[in-house]
């Protein structure tokens, strides 16, 4: 089972210190770099992350964080990073804090970021107990898109990524091959390992003896109709001779054995189509024989 994720992590009176600092510190940096003539798409970015510090102030943590994310789209800052990260771990989205803190540690920093580093190392360390590591590997190692819980996200073939305790679902997806699912759970700071095969899509086999039997079954039905329509107007004609009788007697009975073996025929297809298997087992398929005549014209209907 799964630990306790707690629904809030509450900054401890070091983590106050911490952000304090780098409040003071942003307007520091903001009151100095604000000077007039800054390009309009620097100054939005230095707006929005004084937006985000205010928010921050009040405890609106997740306005903070879209505040600083927005910011990061205008011009990318060590500070904003941080600042993102920290908001992110008190807005309680673990992972999303975790790669933040993660990205911060490999950006380069200048001497106001850098007194942070360490601040954000243990936070690294401290989220990694709270959440899972999951492992991906794949057979064989294709580039793939690989998507937990919907979202996209998360390397694969050995690389790890880190999720909230709990239950998740894994899809790999790989051009030209099946996709690949897998349904796992996973517990804070359990290393949970996933080995998926993509194999070879699986064309669907056309029934074609059961067909073959069906097609031809008919068309032997629908011959001997068709010959005992002719036998039968011979045999009524009023102009019959005995070798005419007889001749139309043997149509008669050509008839009966074209009909008879047709039926045969596609009644065995229809057998052998009921027990072919197939992976739509819940599709419904149904078929059917139905014989017509219409005066001297005579077929047999399929449906399928």
């Amino acid at each position: 089972m799964a630990r306790a994720t707690p629904a809030r992590r509450p900054i401890n009176r070091r983590s106050k210190g911490l952000l304090g600092a780098l409040l003071v510190m942003t307007a520091t940096t903001v009151s100095e770099r604000g000077r007039a003539g800054d390009p309009p798409r620097l100054e939005g970015a230095r707006q929005l992350f004084r937006e985000g510090v205010e928010l921050s102030e009040r405890g609106s943590w997740q306005q903070a964080a879209d505040k600083y994310a927005a910011s990061l789209e205008l011009k990318r800052s060590a500070l904003t990073v941080y600042s993102l990260a920290v908001t992110q771990r008190n807005a309680d989205r673990p992972v999303e804090a975790l790669e933040g803190f993660v990205a911060f540690l490999a950006e380069p920093t200048g001497a106001r970021a850098e007194v942070y580093r360490q601040a954000a190392e243990e936070a690294v360390s401290e989220l990694k107990e709270q959440l899972g590591r999951l492992i991906v590997r794949l057979s064989p190692k294709r580039d793939v898109e690989m998507e937990i819980d919907g979202k996209r996200r998360c390397a694969v073939d050995g690389t790890s990524c880190y999720l909230r305790p709990g239950a998740h679902t894994v899809v790999v997806k790989a051009q030209g091959l099946a996709t690949a699912e897998r349904r796992i759970h996973i517990a804070a700071g359990e290393v949970a390992t996933v080995e998926l095969v993509l194999h070879e899509p699986q064309t669907p086999m056309v029934p074609m003896v059961p067909i073959v039997l069906v097609g031809t079954g008919s068309a032997s039905f629908t011959s001997g109709l068709i010959v005992g329509v002719i036998g039968f107007n011979e045999a009524s004609s009023p102009s019959s001779e005995d070798d005419s009788a007889a001749r139309a007697l043997s149509t008669t009975v050509a008839s009966d054995v074209l009909m008879a073996s047709g039926l045969a025929a596609a009644a065995v297809g229809v057998v052998l189509w009921a027990l072919e298997p197939s992976d739509r087992a819940h599709e419904q398929t149904s078929l059917s024989i139905r014989p017509w005549s219409q005066g001297p014209a005579a077929g047999v209907e399929l449906t399928f």
